[in-house]
């Protein structure tokens, strides 16, 4: 259980809106940590989603994507207002929050995001998730004009310079679901395809690709040739705005633990940032692991980030917390929806 002197933060990608029955897993690892606020990537089954909330007694919001994968946020306390950014750059959407914390001064405004993949598309890619977190930031700038508290969570697709990253590990999972699909003619909905991480004008080298993980020297040359080239320019655009990433303000660079694909992540995509009024109060940070009572690797194939921040002093006592889960609009507006 967090202490009583925080508030906690998670960030989630459920894989394919849980699908496959791992809704149960997800609701434990949630129940286990007992966040305050979680954002929820590839909220897909919004019915899903609205069940969890029940159960877990948290107001809830989601943002609709054409694509089909949506965003969603739940909350232990009450949402004032929210809103979906429509902004045609997104393909999966950003939506803010704005959420009454028990004895903080001002609502905390929290966004919650999922970028571009399209990883066969190479530094392509890269370029539309740089539009959408410029797209991001701009839709931060009141909050940070007006000095108001406000988060950014996600799934980014993207690394961070200097984090370490493992190719191989990410090549020989994609190979292993291609094989898994074969042996059970299963889809395995959500999980990535060789093809699909492979750019298309290398896919007459996919019989040799394949080979990477058994022969050591190749193994060895992708790990370097793929650090060399993946693109890694989104992240910088926040920092160079003045956030604070949590697992960068307590661990070293090399230190990040990877997030993603479970059970055997090769590198962090998922994030959790502050801005400089809540980075002075970041208490802690974490990618959630498996354990007792946390099936982390069952419930998904990404490792939940859990943040812990100090609450204010002389905040007081935490009031009950609302247990209706609502879903405030369906189709997304241009401005704060009010939610009362």
């Amino acid at each position: 259980m967090q202490p009583s002197n925080s508030f906690t933060v998670m960030t989630y990608n459920i894989l394919v809106g849980g699908k496959d029955g791992r809704m149960p897993a997800i609701e434990a690892v949630i129940r286990h940590h007992a966040p305050d606020v979680v954002g929820l990537q590839e909220a897909n089954d919004p019915s899903a989603v609205r069940e969890l909330a029940e159960r877990l007694g948290m107001e809830h919001i989601i943002g609709y994507a054409r694509s089909g994968y949506h965003v969603a946020l739940l909350s232990r306390w009450p949402i004032r207002a929210w809103a979906q950014h429509g902004c045609p750059v997104f393909q999966k959407g950003l939506i803010e929050a704005v959420i009454d914390l028990p004895g903080e001064p001002q609502p905390w405004h929290i966004f919650v995001c999922h970028l571009t993949a399209d990883f066969f598309r190479g530094h392509a890619a890269e370029r539309q998730r740089v539009a959408e977190m410029r797209a991001i930031i701009d839709g931060m700038a009141d909050a940070r004009k007006n000095g108001v508290p406000h988060l950014l969570m996600g799934d980014f697709n993207t690394l961070t310079p200097g984090e370490p990253f493992q190719p191989v590990r990410l090549l020989a999972r994609v190979i292993e679901l291609d094989a898994e699909r074969r042996r059970t003619r299963s889809d395995l909905p959500g999980q990535p395809h060789l093809a699909y991480i492979v750019p298309p004008k290398l896919h007459p080298l996919l019989p040799l690709i394949r080979r990477i993980p058994t022969t050591p020297w190749l193994a060895q040359l992708f790990d370097l040739a793929a650090n060399l080239y993946l693109p890694r320019w989104v992240v910088p655009h926040l920092a160079g705005a003045g956030y604070q990433e949590c697992l960068r303000a307590t661990h070293a660079a090399q230190d990040i633990p990877p997030t993603c694909p479970l059970p055997e992540p090769a590198g962090r995509i998922d994030y959790l940032w502050a801005d400089p009024l809540l980075a002075k109060r970041i208490q802690g940070c974490e990618a959630v692991c498996d354990e007792p009572g946390c099936p982390v690797n069952r419930a998904s194939d990404h490792r939940p980030i859990l943040a812990r921040f100090a609450r204010v002093a002389g905040g007081g006592m935490r009031a009950e917390p609302e247990t209706d889960a609502r879903e405030r609009v369906t189709e997304p507006p241009c401005e704060l929806a009010h939610s009362r």
